[in-house]
């Protein structure tokens, strides 16, 4: 349902999106290694990401269940006040070396950024009638906010307590609290509506449906694969936290800085052309990994491997809206974020041990069959998507 033709809403949406994304680098640079300052291993140093993505999984589905009921601002307010707890729980466990603490608030979060995936879906509702699109590419403009803004914001929170870690968790805090009261101002629609009449064996026996979940794993899975350990192999090259972020930014520029391109690109090559764009702009990240790690090497690949994400990423959301028959929306897109972060679970929680046995270039061999999915699933896709089909 649209709300408004007018992009006052788009634009608010956009605010929090940049605020989330500031959030999201911010925690990213800093919670490997906050791990490593407290005295855990290297292999120790990813289970925060892992509670991260296993609180995401858990609430992904009902998230996504309860907004077909309640609507969507409602739920991304509560996520957020919620993802805002858990940053002060991972304060509490920094200053108290737990592990345990960091672990807890990090899957707290996990349940703001389960709610940020639907963000995309609420940019489509907000859109005006064939504008849907520009619409997804305007909300990407949040995401470039963040990458200018988000890693001088890590490099400042850090400095708030002498250099500690402390710092950047109370200004996560604040980040998804600011978001919060933005999304509280955006018209959404918010009467309630009754749940998807459409069974979930009828919902998930959809064939159309796969190939959008398939290149959603393998885009997602990628990422993060390469991300969740980006801050650990570079400290391992003995490059410093500024070089880090810098890393960072231009990687976060590579996943937004498109998104109104890309829009356009998708209106007319269809999402065939831009998931395999996308997919073989992953594969330049594999065929990186034979040089030397280095400074230069990281940024160029680090910027690629955002590119990659944003090109994949916007095409497997075109096939997954198209798939869907009328009232699937609540079964599938919950089902499609849940398997996504299921797969950014197993990836998380093994990545750390994987980096410590085979190093930063075996790790491409890993995801090598995640890119080849994408290749495989574009070769496999429609040209051009139809239209949403009826039931």
């Amino acid at each position: 349902m649209k709300t408004s033709t007018n992009s006052y809403p788009l634009w608010l949406l956009t605010l929090a999106v940049a605020l989330d994304v500031s959030a999201h680098i911010l925690l990213f640079a800093i919670s490997s290694l906050t791990v490593l300052e407290i005295g855990g291993s290297q292999s120790q140093a990813t289970l925060p990401y892992f509670f991260g993505f296993f609180g995401a999984l858990l609430s992904t589905l009902p998230i996504s269940l309860a907004m077909s009921r309640k609507g969507r601002r409602p739920l991304f307010i509560a996520a957020h006040l919620i993802g805002a707890a858990g940053m002060l729980i991972m304060a509490w466990g920094y200053v108290n070396q737990s592990l345990i603490g960091l672990c807890l608030g990090e899957a707290l979060f996990g349940v703001q950024m389960a709610s940020g995936f639907f963000f995309r879906f609420a940019a489509l509702e907000l859109a005006a009638p064939g504008k849907e699109h520009r619409a997804l590419g305007l909300v990407f403009l949040g995401g470039v906010a963040a990458a200018a803004f988000g890693p001088s914001m890590a490099e400042w929170s850090k400095n708030l307590y002498q250099g500690s870690f402390l710092g950047s968790y109370m200004a996560l805090a604040g980040l998804l609290l600011a978001s919060a009261l933005v999304l509280s101002r955006i018209p959404m629609p918010h009467e309630a509506k009754p749940l998807a009449p459409i069974p979930w064996k009828k919902a998930l026996s959809n064939r159309r449906f796969y190939p959008a979940l398939i290149a959603g794993m393998g885009c997602y899975g990628v990422m993060t694969l390469f991300m969740s350990v980006t801050p650990m192999a570079m400290k391992h090259e003995s490059l410093n936290f500024g070089a880090i972020t810098l890393v960072i930014q231009w990687h976060l520029l590579g996943m937004f800085l498109p998104g109104p391109l890309t829009a356009r690109l998708l209106e007319r090559w269809g999402p065939r052309a831009i998931l395999a764009l996308g997919g073989f702009l992953y594969l330049g990240c594999f065929g990186a990994s034979f040089a030397e790690p280095s400074m230069t090497g990281f940024l160029i690949e680090l910027t690629m491997l955002g590119l990659g994400w944003n090109f994949s990423y916007l095409a497997a959301t075109e096939i997954l809206t198209k798939a869907l028959r009328p009232g699937e929306e609540g079964v599938s897109q919950g089902f499609n974020e849940m398997v996504i972060l299921g797969t950014n679970c197993l990836i998380s929680l093994s990545s750390g041990p994987l980096l410590a046995a085979i190093g930063w270039q075996g790790m491409h061999w890993v995801g090598l069959p995640l890119i080849l999915a994408i290749l495989t699933v574009s070769l496999k896709s429609p040209a051009r998507v139809a239209a949403r089909q009826e039931v």
